[in-house]
């Protein structure tokens, strides 16, 4: 149905009577919220947005040119379909305008984040919109920890994991059941072969194909990285030999300092 008169609900939006909006709600031209969805309040739903069956909405978030599968849980503070600069985009942002004068004629639009069923999004996190025909994705069942950034036109696959504050660059690759370890990130136009971790404050700065553990700046394989370390470590235990060996031998006679009391003497 769509609420005429109430504050903030545009009148060609379509709220199905057992969902629930709380005060301070507001949705603009042609969204859907379907059966048992809740949305917290201060939030804004923009136009053409889609809220599927039973999803959760905090307070705070923000949703521009986005659709929402069912049983998704979209935490406080969380932006969706935000543009590359931060800022919702113009073409999608529910104004005063449009509230209170509809398009005449318009037949709404694609979605530019699409986003998949039983998706978590911790509180604080961006999702950034597509560019063109290449929407933001995020497959099923994918769980997106607190303060992380998923770039514009990222695909993210299905039962990935993304820890807080990591993130995916802009275009970039996700594939099924990846997890990103906390601050972990990835750079732009970057693919990533499924069931890959990528470990703690590690960054993939170029396409992985293979699945197994990958930690480091850039990223590469546990075991590369270990011997790396060890190489690393063997170097700086001969350069600590060598400055003890340096500062062990004896001064000759010309330079060594007459001992104060043999000079009283």
């Amino acid at each position: 149905m769509a609420l005429d008169g109430q504050d903030g609900i545009h009148s060609s939006a379509v709220i199905h009577k057992d969902a629930r909006l709380n005060p301070f709600v507001t949705v603009g031209p042609r969204a859907t919220v379907h059966k048992g969805a809740v949305i917290d309040s201060f939030t804004s739903i923009g136009a053409d947005c889609t809220i599927g069956p039973d999803s959760v909405i905090g307070s705070h978030v923000s949703i521009n040119s986005a659709s929402l599968g069912a049983n998704c849980v979209i935490q406080d503070g969380v932006r969706l379909g935000v543009d590359r600069l931060g800022a919702p985009s113009s073409a999608t942002t529910t104004t005063r305008a449009q509230l209170e004068s509809p398009r005449r004629g318009s037949t709404g639009s694609s979605p530019l984040l699409a986003v998949g069923e039983f998706v978590s999004i911790g509180a604080n996190s961006v999702v950034m919109r597509g560019s063109g025909p290449r929407p933001t994705t995020i497959g099923d069942r994918t769980t997106i920890d607190a303060a992380c950034v998923v770039g514009q036109s990222a695909i993210i696959g299905e039962s990935v994991h993304l820890c807080d504050g990591s993130s995916v660059g802009e275009s970039a690759y996700v594939g099924d059941k990846c997890t990103f370890s906390p601050n972990s990130s990835c750079k732009n136009d970057v693919k990533i072969a499924s069931e890959i971790v990528v470990g703690m404050c590690s960054a993939v700065g170029y396409d992985l194909n293979s699945k197994g553990n990958y930690v480091g700046i850039p990223a590469v394989k546990r075991e590369q990285w270990a011997m790396q370390v060890r190489v690393v470590q063997q170097m700086a235990r001969k350069a600590g030999s060598h400055d003890r060996k340096a500062t062990s031998q004896p001064s000759s006679p010309l330079t060594q300092r007459l001992d104060p009391d043999e000079g009283e003497k």
